[in-house]
């Protein structure tokens, strides 16, 4: 998964922003805190997942982790049956705070796992030589007759961009290029859309 933006919830960005001044309610913020961690926990049991590998961006800024966004998700981790592992983000700045209390293990800036490299950042075009899988750009699509933004991961034979996980982070067609399979993500399944030319 990529772009959780909150410690694997979106209220810890909620939070931030809140911080900043946007008029965010305790009702909203409280609403965002809990349905990341049961979507995540549905999908390590749907699909009997070894580990939790993050391509960055846990965390949106270091002023949302507040202590209930702490709590949560050290509560979570103690539940949750496997182990999570990061890649750091550009917004990961503070997560050593919260590192060893979530049982985190710390990969750096990038992996590699068989014949895949994973990323925060997307390589530029022609620099990898492997396989690569990213995050960072939160590829989306707009569909429909009101030009919904639906998030899609983004595929080429030797790339993979992950849509962000969390509901509170904006998708972005910036983040596709030519030549990609577009798979938009709906609640119920992944659907085939186009190639971008």
């Amino acid at each position: 998964i990529s772009e959780v933006k909150g410690g694997l919830s979106p209220a810890g960005k909620a939070d931030a922003l809140r911080f900043g001044g946007s008029p965010l309610s305790d009702s909203v913020t409280d609403g965002l805190i809990e349905e990341p961690l049961i979507r995540l926990s549905a999908a390590v049991a749907t699909f009997d997942a070894a580990r939790i590998l993050v391509l960055g961006d846990l965390v949106h800024a270091p002023v949302g982790l507040t202590p209930r966004v702490v709590s949560a998700v050290t509560s979570w981790r103690t539940q949750c049956p496997v182990g999570v592992d990061l890649i750091t983000g550009n917004h990961d700045t503070a997560i050593h705070r919260v590192a060893a209390e979530w049982t985190l293990g710390m990969l750096g800036a990038h992996a590699s796992d068989g014949p895949f490299d994973f990323v925060h950042v997307p390589p530029r075009a022609g620099t990898s030589t492997r396989p690569w899988i990213a995050g960072h750009l939160h590829p989306s699509i707009r569909i429909g007759p009101r030009s919904e933004r639906i998030p899609c991961f983004a595929a080429t034979d030797s790339s993979l961009l992950l849509p962000a996980f969390s509901s509170f982070t904006g998708g972005t067609s910036d983040g596709t290029r030519d030549g990609q399979r577009l798979y938009a993500v709906t609640p119920d399944r992944i659907v085939p859309m186009f190639a971008r030319t």
